[in-house]
């Protein structure tokens, strides 16, 4: 063999080692940090009558890593909106129609709380609707460019918390 190919051979056996090595270790980084928390946001009427938003995280995850929230009810609705136009204003402020989920599954939504708090919300994203009448609530953009898909799941029990549940 000529000592050109042999020394090609083992430069890329070297660096073939070498990517084994570091993938790995990047892999043993990555079980040591544990899984990434499931955050949730919560819209919610604070005692000034205004809606807010708190991020808290799901922390119930059982030995099956299912997580059980509240008792929902028949009724999920998908849900799905266009971009609104580049550089639009915010719709009108409305409160949530009932306690709900809605889970994001595609595309970006900017909210902003009529406590004067905003969010961009992502797929992958949880929120608890909690802001009901006669808050003055929310309101939402969606900032595309693809169509915002969402999952609207009711929960059976319509109390309303009101305020912070995390202060």
């Amino acid at each position: 063999m000529k000592p050109m190919l042999r020394f090609s051979i083992a430069v890329v056996t070297v660096g073939i080692c070498f990517l084994m090595f570091c993938g790995q270790t990047r892999n043993d980084v990555v079980a040591a940090q544990g899984s990434k928390p499931v955050m949730m946001y919560r819209f919610y009427t604070g005692k000034d009558g205004l809606s807010h938003v708190e991020k808290i995280e799901v922390m119930n995850f059982d030995q099956n890593n299912v997580a059980n929230l509240m008792e929902t009810t028949s009724g999920a609705m998908l849900r799905r909106t266009k971009p609104d136009p580049p550089a639009a204003d915010f719709g009108a402020f409305h409160p949530g129609p009932r306690r709900q989920y809605i889970f994001d599954l595609a595309g970006h939504e900017e909210v902003e709380f009529s406590g004067g708090e905003k969010i961009t919300l992502n797929p992958g994203d949880i929120e608890l609707i909690e802001d009901l009448a006669p808050t003055k609530g929310h309101r939402n953009r969606n900032l595309g460019p693809e169509d915002r898909l969402v999952l609207w799941v009711p929960i059976a029990d319509q109390t309303v918390v009101r305020d912070s549940i995390s202060k």
